[in-house]
């Protein structure tokens, strides 16, 4: 009799708490911005398929920023992943240190040192392992639209309409690396444009678009110790990339 008694307790417990939860559920709101529709970009080395929508909980193994889908649903969308404002600045004349062709020039104290001075095209801008644990540098380079001549961060940036943080994120988690020539390498990766609503573990994002980004890299080393890094990133198939491939949710 005791030991029903005590089944009969736990099964009440178990109950009230099942009460409590449900209550504590039914009694909170969604908020105001969760029924709006944000636009952004999962960067993914695995294959997903245009037209399917992401739950909260496949959201969650691409490692999206829950809180930055509620950024934007909030209107806070970064200024990086705005239009230019701005046109780029004029760097003077350089030589192209074209991916495929010519070995880039290395810079020299004395030839170079005035000029980069006045606009300093190889400052290095970023520095991360890829995931192959290889050392990835983004220079500034330049980008001169008239002789459509560059490199580096100002190109992939003025030119093909990426970021730091995309460019990073290509080498971080690309579907594939390849050789090319030397010491250069190209990343591939899948980058799926995304409309997200919803909050919480009710979220779906629906994938309706794809592009591929890619990434050369120059891995010869220069008179500083580090490598010349990315040459330029673009989107396959086109010179502009989307701007939504830069409002990536999993960075």
């Amino acid at each position: 009799m005791g030991s029903r008694s005590a089944a009969t307790r736990t099964r009440s417990a178990l109950v009230s708490m099942g009460l409590a939860v449900v209550f504590v559920l039914g009694s909170t709101s969604a908020p105001a911005y969760a029924d709006t529709e944000i636009e952004g970009a999962i960067y993914s080395p695995a294959e997903l398929q245009v037209g399917i929508s992401l739950t909260a909980s496949a959201l969650d193994a691409l490692s999206v920023d829950a809180s930055k889908i509620d950024t934007y649903m909030m209107g806070q969308v970064p200024a990086e992943n705005q239009p230019p404002t701005e046109t780029a600045p004029d760097p003077g004349p350089y030589p192209d240190p074209d991916f495929l062709d010519e070995p880039v020039p290395v810079p020299g104290a004395a030839a170079d040192g005035p000029t980069v001075a006045a606009y300093p095209i190889y400052e290095i801008l970023d520095r991360w392992s890829d995931k192959y644990g290889a050392t990835n540098i983004i220079r500034r380079g330049y980008y001169d639209s008239a002789t459509d001549k560059g490199f580096g961060n100002d190109k992939f940036y003025w030119k093909h309409n990426l970021t730091r943080a995309a460019v990073r994120t290509t080498t971080k988690y690309p579907r594939t690396r390849y050789h090319v020539s030397g010491q250069k390498y190209q990343y591939e990766t899948d980058v799926y444009h995304v409309r997200c609503t919803g909050w919480g573990p009710w979220r779906k994002c629906k994938i309706v678009d794809k592009k591929v980004v890619l990434v050369s890299h120059d891995f010869r080393l220069l008179p500083d110790r580090s490598s010349f890094g990315v040459v330029t990133a673009y989107c396959k198939g086109v010179v502009w990339c989307p701007y939504w491939v830069k409002g990536a949710l999993n960075i």
